[in-house]
């Protein structure tokens, strides 16, 4: 699970960035990682920059990864909001993750630029 994250917090946002390659395992990891983020400082929103994480997701892997892994994280008292910083957004893959997450009662987005992203949290 190579992957190498930095967080900050700026207004109650976790800005968060991370780089490695991008598997189900890491991706799952990630998540746990920043919801224990959030929790110990703090942030209630996060803004996810994974824009320097290498590879992509089968759908299947992106499904899974929302029903049954995001399942846990689910807590509204430590993570109400979140924005995922990406590229190259006009993928089937990324909208599939937003459609996905959005149907199952997640305040989730996907962006390609970082202040929209930021003023979407807000």
């Amino acid at each position: 699970m190579p992957y190498e994250l930095t967080a900050d917090v700026k207004e109650n946002v976790l800005v968060a960035t991370v780089s490695g390659t991008r598997t189900f395992e890491t991706v799952v990891a990630i998540a746990k990682e920043i919801k224990s983020l959030c929790k110990s400082k703090g942030a209630d929103k996060v803004l996810i920059d994974v824009r320097d994480l290498e590879g992509h997701l089968r759908a299947l892997d992106i499904f899974f990864l929302v029903t049954k892994h995001f399942i846990t994280l689910k807590d509204r008292r430590v993570l109400r909001k979140a924005a995922v910083l990406d590229k190259e957004l006009t993928t089937d893959r990324h909208r599939f993750l937003e459609n996905v997450a959005v149907n199952r009662g997640y305040r989730f987005q996907l962006f390609d630029d970082f202040d929209e992203a930021l003023r979407w949290l807000r």
